[in-house]
């Protein structure tokens, strides 16, 4: 994966929504709208996988900040033999930059977990989720096959996977896993402090229970194609794109692919719903591109909506700005 530094203002969302990029060190209850993980360097120039958080505040500023933990899957081993399997899994992995720790916890398929009674597990921490797939699955490849072979070794290593009992919380992707031990959901107001960009607390505010103040955005492209193809973002082009804010109608138009300007008229697509379509006529399609961007700047919805916007209309938008 390319990694890019903690700047914010190298983020996509920071450039499109124009955050706050001023305020990286705060104290404040914010709305948390979106998350997703990102690989960058961080402070101290180490690549790892970190949760990037969008913050809606309750001036209704955007800022945002970084959550910096480490993915990781659990180890269960027999015998107490929690110290051999740990040194055979930092030397197996060590180009991985692999942590091991000893922790207790309750075993949720146990029968008699509701005793609430711990045992013991090896947290395997990884700064990257790309290292932390790779080497749960090929450890989880040795363990299935040294227990085929059932003590038959030739004197390597591997006779410690013996001591395995079980593999555990390797199926978690990495955002879950952040939202599961932070307990953060997104639709929530939290009280939060980052340092630098990274968050050091984060906390459920109980007190507010009504959400923000803010704008939805609907949108749909409508592009060139060639006869009996679907569209191709590398030669095809936006026609038209279409947008609903807050119940306001707005077309762009590109006039390069367009014969001419299309005037303003009335759209009702149901009896409960009319208006006047504001047209932006626009003479080619980067800055018809443009214009839709600077709308989403001015506007700042809080959602963003379309139909199978992820698999046709997102990727095409951005494959057209990169041209």
């Amino acid at each position: 994966p390319e990694f890019q530094s903690f700047d914010f203002s190298e983020e996509p969302e920071c450039k499109i929504f124009d955050f706050d990029l001023t305020k990286s060190t705060f104290n404040k209850i914010a709305f948390l709208s979106n998350f997703r993980s990102v690989n960058i360097l961080d402070e101290n120039n180490i690549k790892r996988t970190v949760l990037m958080l969008s913050l809606y505040d309750k001036s209704g500023n955007w800022i945002t900040a970084y959550i910096k933990y480490s993915p990781y899957f659990l180890v269960q081993c027999k015998n107490n033999e929690e110290s051999t399997v740990a040194s055979y899994i930092e030397k197996k992995f060590d180009s991985k930059e692999i942590s091991v720790k000893m922790i207790e916890k309750v075993d949720l398929e146990a029968l008699n977990h509701l005793s609430g009674r711990k045992v013991n597990y090896l947290k395997i921490c990884f700064n990257l989720e790309s290292d932390m797939i790779k080497v749960k699955y090929d450890l989880f490849k040795k363990w299935e096959f040294a227990k085929s072979k059932k003590g038959q070794y030739n004197g390597n290593s591997d006779h410690v996977l013996e001591f395995i009992e079980d593999i555990k919380e390797y199926d978690i992707p990495y955002i879950n896993r952040v939202c599961i031990d932070f307990n953060i959901r997104i639709g929530f107001w939290y009280n939060i402090v980052s340092n630098r960009g990274f968050i050091t607390k984060i906390e459920k505010e109980k007190s507010i229970l009504e959400k923000p103040e803010f704008s939805v955005l609907a949108f749909d492209l409508e592009t060139s194609k060639q006869p009996l193809k679907f569209p191709d973002s590398k030669v095809d082009c936006i026609m038209l794109i279409s947008y609903v804010i807050d119940n306001c109608f707005y077309l762009i138009v590109n006039r390069d692919f367009i014969s001419k300007d299309i005037q303003p008229f009335i759209y009702s697509p149901t009896k409960d719903i009319e208006g006047e379509v504001t047209i932006f006529n626009e003479i080619n399609e980067l800055m018809a591109i443009k214009r839709f961007i600077l709308q989403i700047k001015q506007s700042k919805p809080l959602i963003i909506t379309t139909y199978n916007g992820d698999y046709f209309d997102f990727p095409f938008l951005n494959q057209r700005c990169e041209f």
